[in-house]
């Protein structure tokens, strides 16, 4: 989680990877608040938004994270807006790495597979004042994409030439080390977030559902066993 003054982070609290989101997520927000409580500067300040990631990512995970996100939005009766995972994990990288021009980002999907996505620069992180004026900015949503892992780790090779890597070690297999490492991919959470807000692209908090881009096993499983089955009769001569 991170907590912003526009593109300052005043506060980043990441959650433990030894814990599931349920049990990390709620100490986490209790932190923040206290932090906020010990600062008394910040007691006149309310709460312009609350931003999320709606996906791709786990299924669990992903739920937690945005069912929390509109329950506080609705709760405290403050905007929501919601950004792409992966697009939020390049954001991070690029605002820690001023070099850092292009960025792919990938996460592991399970079973064989990873969510990925190219990002630039230039289209995810312009210039604030900019926005007023470009009304076609956008988190690059339809670049995210599912792709076999295998044929994904076949092209890094190739794609290492142009883009820093950055996400699950997973997904990178042997060019994991490349990676470009990050300690609260909230920080991109926040700094996309704060670009969708002003450009008005917010949402409502009972429509928000995450981006899961792909079915789960058991999803996958149910439509197996309505599948027809072949006939077991060969059809007769006349």
């Amino acid at each position: 989680m991170a907590l912003f003054s526009k593109e300052l982070v005043l506060r980043r609290v990441s959650l433990d990877p030894g814990l599931r989101t349920a049990a990390s997520l709620a100490p986490a927000i209790a932190e923040i608040i206290q932090w906020c409580s010990d600062h008394p500067s910040l007691e006149s300040n309310r709460l312009g938004f609350i931003s999320v990631a709606d996906g791709p990512g786990s299924f669990t995970g992903l739920r937690i994270g945005v069912t929390t996100a509109k329950t506080l939005a609705y709760a405290l009766k403050i905007p929501l807006v919601s950004v792409d995972s992966l697009a939020a994990i390049a954001a991070c990288r690029m605002a820690q790495h001023p070099s850092v021009d292009q960025v792919l980002a990938a996460i592991d999907a399970f079973r064989g597979e990873i969510f990925q996505g190219k990002f630039c620069r230039s289209q995810l992180l312009p210039p604030l004042e900019d926005l007023k004026i470009d009304k076609h900015w956008s988190a690059d949503r339809d670049s995210t994409q599912v792709q076999s892992i295998k044929s994904f780790q076949k092209d890094l090779p190739l794609l290492a030439e142009t883009y820093a890597f950055a996400g699950d070690a997973k997904a990178f297999g042997d060019h994991a080390q490349r990676r470009l490492e990050s300690d609260c991919d909230a920080v991109g959470v926040g700094m996309l977030g704060l670009r969708a807000a002003i450009q008005g692209r917010l949402v409502d908090p009972m429509q928000l559902v995450p981006r899961y881009l792909k079915r789960s096993a058991a999803e996958e499983k149910a439509a197996e066993s309505i599948l027809p089955t072949p006939s077991s009769s060969s059809s007769s001569s006349p």
